[in-house]
């Protein structure tokens, strides 16, 4: 059942990239989208929510899974991801509730949820989300 706050296309869109960025990779998650740029930006839209609007039942949510250090729940354009040290991005992959980043370094960073220990972090459950990429 088409949904009326989403706009269908029968064609795909151009995706408007900031500062005449060249996409050199992609990867979708759930309701969020980050791409890699030939220059090695990380730019990530979309749904913000570590828990992709599955509000827990203390009726808080947590942000970070785009990683911009942001407060919106929702990002609807592109923006850049701060990686430690102004790493050059070459991967990422995105998930349900995170992403991993791996560096032309081979450094690999992470943010979003890490309540389960998705992203490979120690399980702390004071502070389970990473609102930008932790190395």
């Amino acid at each position: 059942v088409p949904r009326a706050d989403v706009v269908w296309s029968a064609a795909a869109l151009q995706m408007p990239l900031p500062l005449r960025a060249h996409a050199a990779q992609i990867s979708c998650g759930l309701a969020c989208t980050c791409v890699v740029t030939l220059d090695g930006a990380l730019l990530t839209c979309g749904d913000n929510r570590t828990e992709n609007g599955n509000v827990p039942e203390d009726g808080s949510f947590k942000l970070g899974k785009l990683g911009r250090r942001v407060e919106e729940t929702n990002c609807e354009t592109f923006g850049r991801a701060e990686l430690a040290g102004d790493e050059a991005a070459v991967q990422v992959a995105c998930a349900r509730s995170g992403m991993l980043v791996v560096t032309r370094s081979g450094a690999l960073h992470a943010c979003g949820s890490n309540r389960d220990g998705q992203l490979g972090l120690v399980v702390n459950d004071e502070d389970d989300a990473h609102v930008y990429p932790m190395q």
